[in-house]
């Protein structure tokens, strides 16, 4: 028997032949972003670039104070 793959956005077990998460839709085949970043709080794959997290909304990087 195979084991259940864990959605990388909700974290739902889902059966290894799903291609799609059965709690959030997320493609259970999709590749990874470039890079290999992920959201520290969700753990979502970002792009690079991205200063939010488009599935929980965090930053993703600390601000700077301005000078």
């Amino acid at each position: 028997m195979s084991r259940p793959s864990r959605c990388p956005r909700c974290g739902r077990e889902n059966d290894p032949s799903f291609a799609y998460c059965l709690g959030c839709g997320q493609s259970l085949r999709a590749p990874a972003a470039p890079g290999g970043a992920s959201c520290g709080a969700c753990g979502a794959p970002v792009q690079p670039g991205f200063r939010f997290c488009g599935v929980c909304g965090k930053p993703l990087v600390a601000a700077q104070a301005a000078p």
